[in-house]
């Protein structure tokens, strides 16, 4: 369970990529979006700046999205198993 300020707000949950296997708790992705952020604040992203993403639906998708917004970028997903019409 996550608590703030002695207030429950959501229970741990646990995500699996499908294709990997791969298990993410809420912590695990905290922390990599935290790295992820610092990794674009070290290549010189500036607040408002657009980052795309290019990936496939995946577990790792929050944490790269929570990483550009905690370091101040502007997120534009692209979904490359879409397409037109």
């Amino acid at each position: 369970m996550v608590f703030f300020g002695g207030t429950l707000i959501c229970y741990v949950s646990i995500k699996e990529c499908l294709e990997s296997g791969v298990k993410y708790r809420q912590k695990d992705v905290f922390s990599m979006s935290l790295g992820f952020a610092a990794g674009l604040r070290n290549l010189g992203l500036k607040k408002a700046d657009v980052v795309f993403i290019v990936l496939p639906n995946c577990p790792e998708f929050p944490s790269i999205l929570f990483g550009i917004w905690d370091a101040g970028g502007v997120c534009s997903p692209i979904n490359p198993a879409l397409t037109a019409g």
